[in-house]
């Protein structure tokens, strides 16, 4: 199923494009000109239930002093990198790159919290259901390991990230209890 989604950078000068919804290329002008078509996919649907037969086994939430430890560590980085680009290019004033990127980061931290904290894993004896309608069978993992601060979740088609772990070696631990 397709949706089709408008995009104020590609709405036309006349402002037509506003009322764009699934299957109306039409009246949002066709492609490039005020809609984007693009695969559904539902990131912030409800949780899956879980099967007949499947029991709950540990809930994984994000971490609020993970989610600012792995912003602070990423404005250093940035500011860092910024000042040096600043010093090499012979800029009189290196000391705005850092700044900036200091800036940048916390905003975007302060805007993407909401989102990143309501990212729920849970295990279960038979999957690990995530956010968004994500499910891996336990059967399909082939990796858990920590990453950064998270844990990565590989399976046989695809990868997935539990982010902002307090304890990423408790969540490894935990997954790995149920399939070793």
């Amino acid at each position: 199923r397709m949706v089709c989604v408008w995009h104020p950078s590609r709405q036309r000068a006349r402002g037509e494009g506003a009322e764009c919804a699934t299957g109306a290329l039409a009246r949002c002008g066709g492609f490039g000109q005020g809609c984007a078509v693009m695969d559904e996919k539902p990131f912030f649907a409800a949780p899956l239930p879980l099967d007949a037969g499947e029991r709950l086994i540990a809930t994984f939430t994000p971490s609020l002093a993970a989610y600012w430890r792995a912003h602070a560590i990423m404005a250093l980085g940035a500011g860092v990198l910024a000042g040096l680009a600043l010093v090499y290019a012979g800029n009189p004033h290196p000391w705005v790159g850092p700044l900036a990127a200091v800036l940048a980061v916390g905003i975007r931290a302060a805007y993407v919290k909401s989102e990143a904290m309501a990212e729920e894993w849970r295990l279960t004896n038979l999957r690990l259901l995530g956010p968004g309608g994500r499910a891996a069978s336990l059967s399909s993992l082939t990796a858990v390991r920590p990453f950064f601060g998270a844990v990565q979740v590989v399976t046989k088609n695809d990868k997935h990230l539990i982010k902002y772990q307090h304890n990423p070696a408790a969540t490894v631990a935990a997954i790995q209890a149920v399939h070793p």
